[in-house]
């Protein structure tokens, strides 16, 4: 008995284990299994869901009196998007305490940051909603690994917008190590005719151009990839004395002029 109750006593006294008392090595562990980047396509259907409604509900015909017959419900301005603090939060392990933070934030910036589509867009603002209102400018900032998989047969200029965002944010400061771009969409299927609209077809390409740069003139040292493509060129120029032909478009968006007089990528015509 007396082993026993000097046992209970010394478990009494026991300070209690704490997480800080784990080795360094089992806390990255845990933080690593423990954080991630948000899913932003949760956020972007919501609000592209509400977004909708509160269209739907601006459209809706209203009969007036006076003989007005159906009119749009105009009474009031189209609400702009909202965005809840359930979609803007800090991870709870963030809110424990300074060391912990101090931590695992590197843990988060190191891992894949995968934006796969751009965020809704707005009739009240005019514009795809800013990418920005859901992840902060600071985090874009510190994210070292971005992958961006751009659908650009269907959604080529949300993503030009968004891509232009990013650059801005990028441009002030960031800690990029890579940023993977994944073509997918009308340009990755090797067809001749992308996309159909010459316009939609010079977005995608300055796009592209602007993601280049980023890569070749950024101070911080960024390495830009284009998956299974190499970056984009710009369309080949017109050259007088050349036979008429077609101006095709290879795979991933480059111009080149095909004809009875071939050219080359150079702009200059082969004999």
């Amino acid at each position: 008995m007396g082993t026993s109750g000097s046992i209970k006593k010394a478990n009494k006294r026991r300070r209690p284990v704490s997480f800080l008392d784990l080795p360094p090595e089992i806390r990255h562990e845990i933080y690593t299994l423990a954080l991630s980047w948000p899913n932003l396509r949760v956020p972007f259907a919501r609000l592209r869901h509400e977004c909708e409604q509160d269209e739907a509900a601006w459209f809706t015909p209203s009969s007036l009196s006076m003989g007005l017959g159906n009119i749009c419900n105009h009474s009031c301005t189209l609400p702009p998007p909202y965005i809840p603090e359930s979609d803007y939060t800090t991870p709870t392990i963030f809110l424990l305490n300074r060391q912990i933070t101090y931590e695992a934030l590197p843990v988060l910036h190191a891992q894949e940051l995968i934006i796969d589509q751009p965020p809704p867009y707005s009739m009240a603002l005019g514009r795809p909603v800013d990418i920005t209102m859901f992840i902060s400018e600071a985090a874009l900032q510190r994210a070292r690994r971005v992958v961006l998989k751009i659908d650009i047969a269907n959604l080529a200029s949300r993503w030009a917008r968004t891509v232009d965002t990013l650059l801005d944010v990028w441009c002030m400061d960031n800690r990029l190590e890579e940023l993977k771009i994944i073509v997918s969409g009308g340009l990755a299927g090797g067809r001749t005719n992308i996309i159909g609209e010459e316009g939609v077809r010079i977005i995608v390409l300055k796009m592209f151009a602007k993601l280049r740069k980023f890569g070749t003139e950024n101070p911080f040292g960024v390495k830009v990839l284009f998956e299974d493509c190499s970056p984009p060129r710009p369309p080949a120029e017109w050259v007088p004395g050349l036979r008429s032909g077609t101006l095709e478009t290879d795979r991933y968006g480059c111009s080149n002029y095909v004809s009875g007089d071939t050219m080359r990528k150079d702009g200059n015509a082969s004999t």
